[in-house]
């Protein structure tokens, strides 16, 4: 008997019921919810919405299951998310990491979303290489891509400071070399929908990313369709923006901007 798939610890999805206004919080590619869980509880308890973080699939079991992923489950199943949530309450924000943040994009461009926020979001390829992955898959199934330590030991310690499991950083250390491609269409695909999304807008970058082209915030303030549309650079940590050092700046930006677009409605 094969089996049964289990999560990896700390890859569980969250949801916490508060009142009518919904937050779609998504995770980034190679990730899991973990790595935005602190955002999703600092909103729930901050502004009192009803929060769900899903674990998009593929994500938080084995990096072998990244290979048969294509990036419509990806977008699918944040679809999902996003019915739930506007079923059950009146107004949906999004908030999106990385990958998560294209996946908030194309639902806003076609969904009605009150407010989306996207964090890192890489509207450029950051890799010219990534075109080449479907061969590169043949020679090389995996790309390792391991914790940095400087990372590891601040989630560790503030991990130990809430009193959670000392766990670090859920995410796949090495990469499916396929699934590369995928996040390479999906973002191709964005761009062009980009001018479709009205939605008031945050545009969360940290100052000293160096995996995605900080610059795309200029990028997406132009050709969005928003007319309400914000920038916001932290100062401290770079791309794990809601885990990294810069967390608490990051988590203020997404909060005042979230009470704020409340406070007009």
């Amino acid at each position: 008997m094969d089996t049964l798939p289990v999560y990896r610890p700390g890859a569980q999805p969250r949801f916490s019921r508060g009142n009518d206004i919904g937050c779609l919080v998504l995770h980034g590619f190679m990730a899991s919810p973990s790595e935005v869980g602190w955002l999703s509880d600092h909103i729930a308890q901050e502004c009192g919405y009803t929060v769900y973080t899903p674990r998009l699939t593929g994500h938080g079991v084995n990096p072998q299951d990244m290979n048969r992923m294509r990036w419509q489950d990806w977008y699918l199943h944040a679809l999902d998310a996003y019915n739930l949530l506007h079923a059950m309450c009146d107004r949906v924000y999004i908030v999106g990491h990385s990958m998560g943040g294209l996946l908030g994009l194309l639902i806003a461009a076609q969904y009605p979303v009150h407010a989306l926020v996207a964090a890192a979001a890489p509207l450029t390829v950051p890799e010219p290489r990534m075109k080449h992955t479907p061969w590169l898959s043949y020679l090389r199934p995996y790309l390792p891509r391991p914790n940095g330590p400087r990372l590891h030991e601040i989630i560790v310690a503030e991990q130990e400071r809430r009193g959670e499991p000392t766990i670090g950083r859920v995410h796949y250390d090495r990469w499916a070399t396929r699934a590369v491609y995928e996040l390479y269409q999906l973002i191709l695909l964005t761009r062009p929908h980009v001018p479709d999304v009205t939605a008031p807008l945050l545009l969360l970058y940290a100052a000293a990313d160096d995996t995605v082209n900080v610059d795309d915030d200029f990028y997406l303030q132009t050709e969005v369709g928003s007319r309400h549309v914000e920038r916001c650079r932290v100062k401290q940590g770079s791309h794990i923006l809601f885990q990294d050092e810069g967390r608490d700046e990051a988590f203020a930006c997404v909060v005042d901007f979230l009470q704020r677009i409340d406070n007009k409605n």
